[in-house]
């Protein structure tokens, strides 16, 4: 006890450390309450705002929408249809022996209004420059197999339709189908895709369970 206290008993003790910091710690709350009522009308204030710009971006997704269905419309008179529709995509499927009945097909289909995706048929001058050997197996000589192979499958998954050129030979007189167009045959039925034959007779002949294999 204090001297001072001694002498003057009325005199109230000094503070202790932990009496200020109860002080302090009161002086603060207290003043937090009085601040609470501006904190929560800010708030209220800034969910206010929030819902209002959500709002304002519903609005405009809704005239967008309507903006690009106008522009469809406008579009569709100016090219004289009623609807604006991707046109079919088909992948010609088939040995690089037929590449040259492959390009006249995808020539038909084209004329027809149909993107097709094809293997594709190399000039005779390519041939002779590059001193490769036949008109066929390109990917094979030029040692490319493996990535034409993976591509033609990611052409089978962009088209609606698959069409394979089996042309008939002496061997395979109901239409020749080699292991790797068989691969893709498969692949494409997997996918769920539509799979036509040039030789209608070959679909007959699988009937049979008679099908050979071959090459590529």
């Amino acid at each position: 006890m204090s001297e001072e206290h001694q002498s003057n008993p009325l005199t109230p003790p000094p503070a202790t450390t932990e009496q200020k910091e109860v002080e302090e710690l009161a002086v603060d709350i207290i003043t937090l309450q009085n601040y609470t009522p501006d904190i929560q009308k800010n708030m209220r204030v800034i969910a206010s705002f929030i819902r209002a710009r959500e709002q304002a971006l519903e609005n405009r997704i809704v005239e967008l929408a309507k903006e690009n269905q106008d522009l469809r419309s406008k579009l569709e008179k100016l090219v004289g249809c009623d609807t604006i529709k991707r046109p079919k995509i088909i992948c010609i499927c088939g040995s690089s022996r037929f590449a040259d009945i492959a390009a006249v097909q995808s020539w038909e289909f084209s004329k027809m209004g149909i993107i097709t995706v094809s293997y594709e048929l190399l000039p005779a001058w390519y041939w002779k420059a590059t001193g490769k050997v036949g008109n066929s197996h390109a990917a094979e000589q030029e040692g490319v197999a493996h990535i034409l192979d993976e591509l033609h499958l990611r052409k089978i998954d962009l088209a609606d339709e698959v069409f394979v050129i089996n042309q008939p030979t002496h061997d395979s007189p109901e239409g020749y189908i080699g292991e790797r167009t068989r691969f893709e045959i498969n692949y494409a039925l997997s996918k769920g895709k539509l799979v036509k034959y040039m030789n209608a007779n070959y679909v007959n002949y699988l009937k049979t369970g008679q099908e050979k294999g071959g090459g590529v």
